[in-house]
Parts: structure tokens; C-alpha cells; sequence
């Protein structure tokens, strides 16, 4: 993965370490399977690291992004 804005890049296996110490974060502040996690941020490596890290204890992921306004979707 690489962060255009920063340059920043990430190989496979730093994405699935760092995943994986997330997730084990997320399991030693009590979320566990079955649990909803909204993850309100815009793009960037830690956004895909969080998603990943809770697909891993089996949470359900919605997102937002801060830079959305009213006026961003349109209903069909």
C-alpha cells in the first residue's frame, strides 16, 4: 500500500503485522466478535490497517468520512 499524499508505503507483511497488533489492541479494550465499529476517517494507511484489524475479530465495519457534507450523496 503506498499513501500518495506522504509517500509513505507499506509491504503485505507490515500491513498484516501491524493488523494483527490493532486488532489485539482492539481485543484488550473489549471489543470481540459480533461488535460495530464505526471507523470515521479519511484515507489513509491506518484507515485500511483498522478495517483489517476488525474484519479479524469478526467485527462489522461502517465508515464515514469527515470530508463528506450534506450535499456528498444523492438519493436515487
Amino acid at each position: 500500500m503506498v499513501d500518495n499524499p506522504t509517500g509513505r508505503s507499506f509491504t503485505a507483511a507490515q500491513l498484516k503485522d501491524a493488523s494483527i497488533r490493532v486488532a489485539s489492541g482492539l481485543v484488550k479494550l473489549g471489543f470481540k466478535k459480533g461488535d460495530r465499529i464505526l471507523i470515521f476517517a479519511n484515507n489513509c494507511p491506518e484507515y485500511g490497517i483498522l478495517f483489517l484489524a476488525c474484519g479479524a475479530i469478526g467485527a462489522t465495519v461502517t465508515t464515514a468520512n469527515p470530508v463528506y457534507t450534506a450535499g456528498t450523496f444523492t438519493l436515487l
